[in-house]
């Protein structure tokens, strides 16, 4: 099985902790025998050597492939449209799966006849509009029927249960609490 894991929230030099869980979980996912390419936006930043780079500023040894793609040309706008960089790197890849939490590519991955692997952290799809969350809360509801979208990950009961009296569609729906990396403690 390969999995393109599509992280849009970061780029690489992020010090925010979602960068440190996606590069955890997809080295969780390799270690246990799943083909993992992470796609990240790239800005301006220039790193000479990735795996050093990421090993001196989080501590961990990549074991996937990482690419990059050139975001939506407004960073602001970078959540809400996609570039066509971007659309081509889904494209062109090899993987059978798209794993992504920002629910607005899920019709591009469809149209790139790829299967969905959607992850949840929270019962808003978007903190700051509210329209937004109702918006894409709708999508999600008609996006969860499609053949193509595979599962829906809550990190909590409680939150697979929201997702769940909210109408989504409970066989394609699962609880995968978040983790800790060991080594660290």
């Amino acid at each position: 099985m390969k999995i393109l894991y599509i992280h849009s929230a970061s780029t690489i030099t992020s010090s925010k902790a979602n960068m440190i869980g996606v590069l955890l979980n997809c080295n969780a996912l390799s270690t246990n025998g799943v083909g993992v390419e992470l796609l990240l936006p790239m800005y301006n930043e220039k790193i000479n050597c990735l795996d050093k780079y990421i090993y001196k500023k989080y501590g961990i040894e990549i074991k996937f492939k990482i690419s990059f793609y050139k975001p939506f040309f407004i960073k602001k706008l970078s959540k809400y449209f996609f570039s066509s960089d971007f659309k081509n790197q889904v494209s062109k890849s090899d993987a059978e799966y798209v794993f992504i939490r920002i629910p607005n590519f899920i019709r591009l991955i469809f149209k790139c006849n790829k299967k969905v692997i959607f992850e949840s952290h929270n019962n808003q799809m978007h903190d700051k509009y509210d329209f937004i969350d109702h918006y894409w809360k709708t999508m999600m509801k008609k996006y969860i029927k499609n053949i193509n979208f595979s599962l829906f990950i809550s990190i909590s009961h409680n939150l697979k249960l929201f997702w769940k009296n909210l109408g989504l569609d409970e066989s394609k729906l699962i609880t995968l609490h978040d983790g800790v990396y060991l080594k660290n403690f």
